[in-house]
């Protein structure tokens, strides 16, 4: 498997928006997209950007929940593994049968704790520069052709 990278350093949280948008608009489902970086870092003001280009507007965190589900065009699976301690924590949620939806976008905050048991199309890092600005670096697996 072949990778292709990019990088983006955001200024602002609207930046952060509009880059996640342009990327959403190259991409069609079903993909897994990890989102990793720290407390704070813009994993869901990512995740807004990405469901805006979608026509879906509404997004908040799901640190408590686990799942949002958004619909529009297409569907968004948003998870927040935060608060997971091990992986056998997500099987009551069917959080393995939602990644094996053929029609739906699936983000996860904190991929870290499932890399072992997922496959990622899409690895976003989001990295802190000062307080609003971010570095976002993407990884894109490619199959090999």
């Amino acid at each position: 498997m072949k990778t292709r990278k990019s990088e983006f350093i955001s200024r602002s949280p609207e930046e952060t928006r509009k880059f996640a948008r342009d990327l959403a608009s190259g991409l069609r489902p079903p993909k897994v997209i990890g989102l990793q970086g720290d407390l704070g870092a813009g994993k869901t003001v990512f995740v807004q950007g990405f469901a805006d280009y979608f026509g879906i507007h509404e997004v908040r965190s799901p640190s408590f929940t686990l799942i949002n589900e958004y619909k529009n065009s297409v569907k968004i699976y948003h998870m927040d593994l935060y608060r997971i301690e091990a992986v056998d924590e997500l099987y009551p949620a069917g959080f393995f049968d939602l990644l094996e939806d053929p029609n739906a976008f699936t983000l996860i905050e904190w991929p870290e704790k499932v890399a072992e048991v997922v496959n990622f199309h899409v690895m976003v890092y989001i990295y802190l520069l000062s307080e609003l600005s971010r570095k976002i670096e993407i990884v894109e697996f490619v199959p090999n052709l």
